[in-house]
């Protein structure tokens, strides 16, 4: 769902995905593989971990993600949409093998307990975003919940992250009250913004005060969580 110019774009850096990613985060301190994990452990406090949960990665670029699901959450079934064929193709043949990985919104399912969209809706020309919403909650079941993982556009690090990112190049960061402001739109409840990603690796004695920092607006990320209507 990604805006139709940035199609080649995706494709052009889907070998190089990864090794592209680790440079722009480098000064940070940490690799791409910590804030997969970080991501990974923040839906763990959404969905039981124990549970057989049906989990869609929506624009799942080359599988990063959900790969650290998986480590985390065996037990969850995950599958993944991504316009990208040529990223596609760089998701792992094991994750690919346990479920439906697909560039074809019709091959997906229409039950699932979560969906999250993780540093997608950048990628996203603003008048697409919305239509994108809906599609993604579309294939959630009722009760079901949406995640949206973004980048923070009221940090200076966060910025100079998208600035170092290749593929970043065309982005429009959105803000939490934006994205709020579509929840709402699309009449999803119980709707939740948590700051998160605070401290550099060099800070990460301070790493456990995090989780009372949700609300501070200094995070380099956020995430916002709904609920589509049980009915």
């Amino acid at each position: 769902m990604q805006k139709e110019s940035n199609l080649t774009e995706f494709d052009a850096y889907s070998d190089g995905y990864t090794n592209a990613l680790e440079d722009a985060v480098s000064f940070s301190g940490d690799d791409a593989r910590y804030f997969a994990d970080y991501k990974a452990d923040q839906l763990s406090s959404i969905i039981d971990p124990g549970a057989c949960a049906k989990i869609l990665d929506y624009g799942c670029g080359v599988g990063n993600l959900s790969v650290a699901i998986h480590d985390h959450n065996p037990n969850w079934i995950l599958h993944g949409f991504e316009i990208s064929q040529d990223s596609l193709n760089c998701v792992p043949a094991a994750l690919k093998s346990q479920g439906t990985f697909t560039t074809d919104l019709s091959d997906l399912d229409g039950n699932y307990d979560l969906t999250f969209l993780a540093g997608v809706m950048h990628h996203i020309v603003p008048e697409n975003r919305l239509a994108a919403l809906n599609s993604a909650v579309e294939h959630l079941k009722p009760g079901g919940k949406l995640v949206v993982f973004e980048h923070n556009p009221w940090n200076p690090v966060t910025r100079r992250v998208v600035d170092r990112c290749p593929f970043d190049e065309n982005a429009i960061l959105i803000s939490a009250p934006d994205l709020i402001a579509l929840f709402k739109s699309i009449c999803l409840t119980q709707i939740q913004r948590n700051f998160i990603v605070f401290f550099p690796k060099f800070l990460n004695f301070l790493r456990p005060l995090e989780r009372n920092l949700t609300w501070c607006p200094a995070g380099a990320q956020y995430a916002v969580i709904g609920k589509k209507p049980d009915v």
